[in-house]
């Protein structure tokens, strides 16, 4: 957290910044305000609740600080950048650019927010580095000066083709061409990555702000693990028996040796009676909606 934590004026929203990030680290299975409060020794989840919603910070200069320190720790000649969309799936139709639309996490049209990603992909490892909630806009995709091709890739087995749209201000060989291509999936398994093991879809934000702002430090997140990472890879055994740690293994070690907090019984008892009283005190005020409804529909 110290390289970002100057991007936090005050003291409180620094450290509640610093266990949120612990949090989605954590062993915590639901990354929730509620759920991360509980985790740091909170007595309830307003000061994390309030760190994605009012509290006053830069949620684009933190993702600059990420954007830098990961270049810093990855930056290769053979670097490139990828950029592609994955969808949150929602109930509700209260969240913002939330909408039935296609997402590919499941497939099909679903009810669901989109998010926009921009990672970075080098021999050293791989990361996110950039986030944009969609907003369906006209764009175009034509520019002066412009180099394109359409790569047909043809499955041996199956038969079946992929087509891929290439860009480049300038002419590039062909291998350069399919080198980029292949390089795409890293940001698929960024993406399954960051929802297992950072909570990357497990906000229940429904504002602009809210978003970005988790999704810029479950990103932070993921930047630890990545980084950690790619440095034990410096000093992996070279036994071809063992393989080096994966982002998953080395979440457990720092769960296991550096991330543990024990908290005292009364304290878990605490949030138990807390979540309780809230969740019972959230179905009243729905069952007395339902009623009101009921009754003016009578009324007409």
């Amino acid at each position: 957290m110290a390289r970002v934590a100057d991007r936090f004026a005050r003291a409180e929203p620094r450290r509640t910044a610093a266990a949120f990030v612990e949090g989605l680290l954590s062993s915590v299975e639901r990354k929730t305000c509620w759920s991360l409060a509980e985790r740091a020794g909170h007595g309830d989840p307003q000061a994390m609740q309030r760190l994605l919603r009012t509290a006053l910070w830069d949620a684009d200069a933190v993702r600059d600080d990420v954007r830098a320190w990961l270049v810093q720790q990855l930056g290769h000649p053979e670097g490139v950048l990828i950029t592609d969309e994955t969808g949150f799936l929602k109930k509700g139709l209260g969240s913002v650019g939330v909408q039935r639309q296609y997402t590919g996490t499941a497939g099909r049209v679903e009810n669901a927010q989109v998010g926009v990603f921009l990672a970075y992909v080098s021999p050293l490892g791989r990361a996110l580095i950039d986030r944009r909630l969609y907003l369906w806009a006209w764009i175009t995709t034509s520019l002066h000066g412009e180099h394109r091709w359409l790569l047909i890739r043809r499955n041996h087995s199956t038969g079946e083709l992929a087509f891929y749209l290439c860009w480049s201000p300038k002419p590039v060989p062909l291998h350069t061409l399919v080198t980029v291509a292949g390089s795409r999936w890293s940001i698929e398994e960024l993406f399954q990555t960051g929802k297992g093991q950072v909570g990357l879809d497990h906000y229940q934000v429904r504002g602009w702000t809210g978003w970005h702002r988790f999704i810029t430090l479950a990103m932070l997140a993921l930047a630890v693990l990545t980084v950690l990472t790619a440095a034990s890879a410096e000093h992996a055994d070279s036994d071809p028996e063992i393989i080096a740690l994966t982002v998953a293994e080395l979440r457990r070690l720092l769960n296991a040796f550096v991330l543990a907090l024990p908290l005292p019984p009364a304290h878990t008892l605490h949030w138990s009676t807390w979540r309780r009283t809230s969740q019972a005190r959230a179905r009243r005020s729905h069952y007395q909606r339902r009623l009101s409804h009921h009754a003016s529909r009578q009324v007409k």
